[in-house]
This record gives C-alpha cells, structure tokens and sequence, in this order.
C-alpha cells in the first residue's frame, strides 16, 4: 500500500529498522532512533549477474513524500535507459573534501534583505524585515536552514497565528520561504522546507483584540505611563491612546510628518491607501516635545538602534506588562477600541467622527464612492476632547492613590 503523509506522521520507530514500501522500488526505512530515510531499490546486471542497489534519495521530513517521489521518477527513468545511478553517483570518502560550514540563517537573510532593500519600496522592505526580527531571528537565526524541520517550521508560525493573527503566521512563512529560495539560489540547499506549508497552517478564528473598556482600568494605565521615565517606549505608550493609530502608523511616523503651527500629523495611511492628517491636542503635543528631545535629530520619532532602526511593539508590550497589563488583558492595537468604546458610552463623540479618526473607510454598499466627507472640523473637537478625558481619567486615578496612603 503506498505511503502518504498522514501515514509517515503516524509510523513509530520500533527497535529494529523497518522498511516501509511506496511503490515502484521506493521505500523508507525508520531506525530505531527515528531517523527516516528514503530509498530507491533497482537492479542492474553486471557480467550477466542480477545485482541490487540500494540508492540513498534522502531524509524525512526534510525531504516530503512528494519530493521524494519527484526524485525517484527522474532516477527510475535514467535506470531504464541504462544508467547505473548509483555507480555514477557513488561518492569515494577518501577524496572528500573537508566541506564548509554553511551559513545560518541569519546570515543569509542579512544578504537577502540587503538585495530586497534595492527591489521593493522601504515600506515593504521595512515590514518584512520586521517579520523575520521580530518572530524568526531569535527562534532558527543560529540554525542552518537543512537543520530546521518542516514540523517545527509549521508548529512555530502555527503558534504565531494563534497568538498575533493568522495573517501574521502566513507572512512570517512567505517570508522564510522567500529567504529559503534566496538559500537555493546561491546553492546552499536544494530543498525549500517551507513549500506549500502554507495549506497546512490550522485555521484560526479571529479574535477581538485585547482593551481597556473600562475608564478606571484606563485612568490607571495613563497614570503608569504618566510617572514611569520619559524614554521612547513609555511616550509611545501615552501617544497611542491619545491618537488612535495603529501600532506600525504610530511606530514608522517621521519627524518632517508633524506640522509644528497646524499640530497636525500628515502621512500615508497603507490601510486606506490615502493621505491622511491626524490632529494634535495640547497634551499630544506636549509628550512630542519630550519625545524630540530624545530622538529629534534622527528620521524616526521612534528611532532604535536595532536593526529595525525603529522600536518593536513587542518592548511596548513588554513595557505595559511591567506596569500591570499583561497581553490578556490589553495590547497597543486594542487602544483603538477604547477610544471607539469609551468615546461612546463617554459621549465624548459619535460613532461616525471616532470611525474617521480610526482611518476606517465609510460603511455602506458603495463606501466611500459617494462619501468623501472627512469631518474634519468635528474630529478636531473630538482629539482634543478625549485628550482632556484622558487626563481626567489619569488625576481621577491619581488622587484615590492618594486618599488610599493617607
């Protein structure tokens, strides 16, 4: 019965090696140790003598069924017309040559972005690049990419699709997919591990990002951020509850963005593909002040010395567990739906101008087609209104800290 992957997932190492038939003189065998290997058994005749040869095709999972079989078609064909494959591609030990070590992974990604960069807009070089830093350098960075398995390939952006989105697992893949075929080209591997890996991922249902619906639970965040030191993260932390952006917006502003005279912020919003400009309360403008004395003299509000060269969302994520708000409870992107939900029940503004100020397109059949209005005049009240909120809330907190001492 030929094999499938199901059936290669479910074999068992015993404690002799066993032979697993495919078909057509394929098989695998499976050590005592686990360690499985396909082979392709034919025969030739030498001096009018029947001899058998066992051909070496290669290791599981490293190599799939299907590539195996690949392999073992292209073999079976040169057999039949003569050719004794494994006299040809018998290796003498005594000749080898001391090979080289192969690169890790980090270092072929370092020269595959490097040429990405002159290809793709900075944008799209930024974002992947991200991708790689933020969940695959520290996992398999060390790692050759033949010493990575497919399973743990799959189980690590399976994890990553349970945790931040399955959008994000897919792109974390293309991305090490890209930088395998990268490996290819230049001859390192033979084998892409991350091949229609793709269709394996488990579905995940969408989740609701984690927030702060709650004003007391908010007015204690913004109290936290308030009496922590003034570095990058903690300002990027009180910036993003006052605006409403979303992590990366916030995170890639640049300096020549902010319009000092206006207080507005004008960029490029990717999610709606338009010019948009965001206003600047008192209190926003204030924390930017602090933040320029920081980082002013470089492209980036939020400039990092990594090799992002931008701060990651993950040491803001980190920075609010330390205060108190652990990842279950709330997480940079949920702050859009605080100033959506308590804005609301807050009266602080209607549905349609806080919608806007989350750069959401307009609802209905035709969006925005016919509804281009921009509000502009209602979502400036709206900032500054919710800027106040937020400092109320953040005294409110304030003062029960100090009735609680005395």
């Amino acid at each position: 019965m030929a094999l499938t992957e199901l059936k290669l997932k479910n074999l068992k190492a015993e404690k002799t090696s066993k032979r697993y038939l495919d078909k057509d003189g394929l098989y695998i065998v499976i050590t005592p140790n686990n360690k499985r290997t396909f082979y392709f058994r034919f025969k030739v005749y030498l001096d009018e003598k029947r001899v058998d040869r066992m051909y070496q095709i290669g290791e599981y999972p490293r190599m799939t069924l299907a590539q195996a079989r690949a392999k073992h078609r292209r073999l079976a064909t040169e057999v039949d017309s003569g050719i004794d494959v494994f006299t040809r591609d018998k290796v003498d030990i005594k000749k080898i040559k001391p090979k080289k070590k192969k690169p890790t992974l980090r270092e072929i990604a370092d020269k595959y972005f490097e040429l990405r960069q002159k290809q793709v807009e900075e944008s799209t070089y930024g974002k992947e690049k991200g991708r790689y830093l933020n969940y695959l350098d520290m996992t398999f960075g060390d790692k050759q990419i033949e010493d990575i398995t497919r399973s743990e390939l799959l189980a690590h952006c399976t994890e990553i699709a349970e945790d931040v989105g399955r959008e994000t697992g897919k792109r974390v893949l293309s991305v090490f997919r890209c930088i395998n075929e990268y490996a290819e080209d230049l001859q390192i591997t033979d084998i892409n591990i991350a091949t229609n890996l793709i269709k394996r991922m488990p579905k995940v249902k969408s989740k609701r990002r984690n927030a702060l619906v709650d004003k007391e639970w908010l007015g204690k965040f913004m109290y936290c951020a308030e009496v922590d030191s003034p570095d990058e993260i903690t300002l990027y932390a009180r910036l993003i509850v006052h605006l409403g952006l979303r992590p990366s917006e916030l995170q890639n502003l640049k300096w020549n963005e902010i319009d000092w005279k206006k207080k507005e912020i004008n960029f490029y919003c990717k999610k709606i593909k338009s010019d948009w400009r965001v206003h600047l309360s008192d209190e926003v403008i204030a924390i930017l002040q602090k933040l320029r004395d920081l980082t002013g003299g470089k492209e980036n509000l939020f400039y990092s010395y990594g090799k992002s060269r931008v701060i990651s969302v993950k040491s803001v994520q980190d920075r609010m567990h330390i205060w108190g708000f652990p990842r279950s409870m709330v997480v940079p992107h949920g702050f859009r739906a605080t100033m959506q939900t308590i804005g609301i029940d807050e009266d602080i503004g209607t549905f349609e101008v806080i919608d806007l100020c989350l750069t959401h397109k307009p609802l209905g059949a035709l969006r925005d087609i016919y509804n281009r209005a921009t509000r502009w005049k209602d979502r400036v009240k709206f900032y500054n209104d919710w800027s106040k909120f937020l400092v109320k809330m953040r005294k409110e907190y304030q003062k029960s800290k100090i009735k609680v001492v005395q």
